[in-house]
């Protein structure tokens, strides 16, 4: 597993970073997720709540058992998921504090994602999702399932309050 640490301003972090998440598949979680992931070994798909979270219970691939995931692998619209994954996810903001980790998924596994189409095929619009963005890991994802992790800090949070 490769690490990697950066530290920029938000504008920085986008006009660095951006570039380099195409064709990935990531999930975000807090530092203190982090250190319990590593523990554990896997990533969760916390439906109980017992880790921090940065949505509510009444996220469609939380409530299917799923691991959430920013997919940039299996969008058909990759300027609209630009635009999604910097506002509506803020990805590069989730809330946490300062630092957000990145967990890039192998692609040796993204066959095993189901993507945001399911919640349209059901027709499960009472449950929150980002379209065009956001798939669903139907299990826990094993750090042996993991490539590549950012640990990001961004120096200007006032950008969130403005």
């Amino acid at each position: 597993m490769k690490f990697e640490a950066f530290s920029f301003t938000y504008n920085g972090a986008v006009r660095k970073l951006t570039p380099r998440l195409q064709g990935k598949v990531f999930h975000i979680t807090s530092p203190e997720n982090f250190v319990y992931i590593c523990k554990s070994g896997k990533i969760l798909n916390n439906k109980d709540g017992v880790l921090t979270q940065n949505w509510n219970n009444n996220n469609y691939f939380a409530n299917k058992g799923c691991v959430s995931v920013c997919d940039l692998v299996n969008n058909t619209k990759p300027r609209v998921t630009r635009r999604k994954y910097l506002s509506d996810y803020q990805i590069f903001g989730q809330g946490w504090g300062a630092t957000t980790v990145f967990l890039f998924l192998s692609p040796l596994v993204h066959h095993k994602l189901i993507t945001w189409q399911s919640w349209k095929r059901e027709k499960a619009y009472g449950l929150q999702i980002v379209p065009e963005l956001e798939s669903g890991f139907p299990e826990a994802i094993l750090l042996d399932f993991i490539e590549e992790v950012w640990i990001l800090t961004i120096n200007d949070r006032e950008w969130l309050w403005n």
